[in-house]
This record gives structure tokens, sequence and C-alpha cells, in this order.
């Protein structure tokens, strides 16, 4: 009875084994698909008369690469990559909430940028003047935007 569980047992990790599939590798590899990490940033634009936007952008990040495994029987395995090389779909239109997250984030940005701007209750209003400034910043691993790490976008005025 042994002998036949064990026999059962290495025929099921052979066909399992035998599987195909996608192997995300942390590196660029030889014969394999190379594409770049998505690295998101925010983005937050002042203009002159002191409105401010917020908007979520993504740049290429890390190269990585996907292989390809064949296995038994028929398989329909597809990478899609977006024109900035990174993936936009694997094997089926992915629909995520990262992107609504990421879009959430900069609506808070653009929300609480009037607040650090407005003016004490009671106060004559003064015409604003501010000068326009762009300012990128990385999402940490958390999913929050890195502040203490900004990269200043040079703008030139009109």
């Amino acid at each position: 009875m042994r002998a036949i569980c064990g026999f059962l047992a290495g025929v099921a990790a052979l066909g399992l084994a035998g599987c195909a599939g996608l192997q995300f590798n942390d590196t660029p590899r030889p014969g394999a698909l190379s594409y770049f990490e998505p690295a998101p940033y925010l983005l937050v634009t002042v203009a002159a008369d002191c409105t401010s936007t917020a908007s979520v952008l993504t740049f290429p990040g890390a190269p990585r690469s996907v292989t390809f495994h064949n296995g038994y029987g028929s398989a329909s395995l597809s990478v899609t990559l977006s024109a900035a090389g990174t993936i936009a779909t694997v094997g089926q239109t992915t629909d995520s909430q990262i992107p609504a997250t990421l879009g959430a984030v900069a609506g808070l940005a653009t929300a609480a940028a009037p607040l650090a701007l407005s003016r004490p209750i009671g106060a004559t209003p003064q015409p604003k003047a501010c000068a326009p400034n762009a300012t990128l910043y990385p999402f940490l691993a958390n999913g929050r935007p890195d502040i203490a790490d900004p990269v200043r976008v040079p703008l030139n005025p009109r």
C-alpha cells in the first residue's frame, strides 16, 4: 500500500511540474522577455495663480524579465507590454485597484493643497501670486508618497 501511495505521489509531482506557466525573474535573463517594473510618482504642480493639481505618473523602473514555460497539453500564455516597456496584461486583461487607489491619493493631494493656501476668516482677500513649480514624489513600498525625497521638475515660464 505504501509503495502505491509513493508511486501516485511521484506521478502527481511530475504532472504538476509539467504545467505551463510564466516565471517572473528579478533580473533580465537570456531567452526571456525583458520588461520594466512600473515606478509610480505623484506629480504636484502649482500655477502662477496658486492653483495646484496632482496626478499619478508611471515611469519605467527596475529591469525584470518573464520566461514562458510550456507544459503538457496546450496553453495560451501572453504578456502585453505598454509603450514604456511595462507589463500591461498577463494572459488576460486584469483590473487591479492600484490605479484607482493612486488616483484617490492624487485627488486627496489636490483637495488638501487649497487648505494650506486659504486665508484666515475675516481677512481681506489678496491677489495670489505663486512661483510656478512642479514636484515628483516617488511612492514608497507602503503606497505613500515619499515627501522626504522629492524630485523638482524645472518649468519654463511662458
